[in-house]
């Protein structure tokens, strides 16, 4: 295979937010892990998906960083239906269904944009010790859910002024460390960031999967269950989420961007971490 189409669409773009690149790539069977990591390292994107057609708006679906595989990504996942859909590939009035490493998820479009389906996974207050140095600023409470560190910081100007530290970061017993604070600036009820250097990832745009540790959390904290959630990264992105009994509704539009024809492959890079 020396050549293939990849398309660039941006999850969770709203507006002056420019949401997150994500590389979709449709392909009749999967390829063996080294090109798709291959793909992924030229792309360069925090995450490249890979799709497989398996029914009627059936595909299997896996996600590479520039590094390795990882277990779950939701602005990926929101893209690649957009691309599958702007492709006249699935029907688009009845949920699309991927077969991933982390289940199947289910994603339908709606008037003002595409919703994923995630599974909760709430995270348990810790002590939160070195997550301070982290991030270069002092945090509030900590929790922890073995996949993810989140620290709660007091406002978002102390949010938006953290310098992560990013060799302190890669050393957590963490895929993720995600730093968040309520905030009603512009309607937005919380925002947060993302730091996954594991993944050789400084600053992820904006986290979809994020939203199945922080929307038990703020659920707690703020005693509701729909929000309005900021990614106040550099790009910016703007997420509308929903906890329910079936799971978290994260919603979020999506923009076409530039599809490439791939045809010269750049090795990746020997590289250590986990999924953020």
């Amino acid at each position: 295979m020396s050549q293939f189409q990849v398309s660039t669409l941006y999850a969770f773009a709203d507006g002056l937010l420019k949401g997150n690149p994500a590389g979709v790539c449709v392909l009749p069977s999967f390829p063996d892990e080294k090109f798709m990591r291959a793909v992924a390292y030229k792309m360069g994107y925090s995450e490249t998906a890979f799709a497989v057609k398996q029914g009627d708006n059936a595909y299997a679906l896996r996600w590479f960083s520039p590094y390795q595989e990882v277990p779950l990504c939701g602005h990926a996942t929101l893209a690649t239906a957009a691309h599958l859909h702007a492709c006249n590939a699935i029907d688009a009035s009845q949920p699309i269904r991927f077969d991933t490493a982390a289940g199947t998820l289910d994603v339908t479009q709606q008037e003002d944009g595409w919703r994923l389906r995630l599974q909760p996974a709430p995270a348990e207050p810790c002590d939160g010790e070195g997550l301070s140095e982290c991030i270069d600023a002092p945090i509030e409470q900590a929790y922890y859910n073995g996949t993810n560190y989140v620290a709660v910081l007091a406002d978002l100007a102390t949010l938006n002024a953290c310098k992560p530290q990013l060799e302190t970061i890669k050393a957590l017993p963490a895929d993720d460390l995600i730093i968040t604070t309520a905030t009603d600036t512009e309607g937005y009820d919380f925002a947060y960031r993302c730091f996954s250097p594991q993944l050789g990832i400084n600053e992820d745009p904006v986290t979809g999967s994020a939203q199945a540790v922080l929307a038990p959390l703020w659920a707690e904290k703020l005693g509701q269950t729909e929000f309005r959630a900021l990614q106040a990264s550099a790009e910016g992105g703007a997420l509308h989420v929903r906890l329910h009994e079936a799971g978290i509704d994260v919603s979020g539009k999506v923009r076409e961007g530039d599809t490439c024809t791939v045809s010269t492959l750049i090795a990746p890079q020997t590289h250590q971490g986990g999924h953020a």
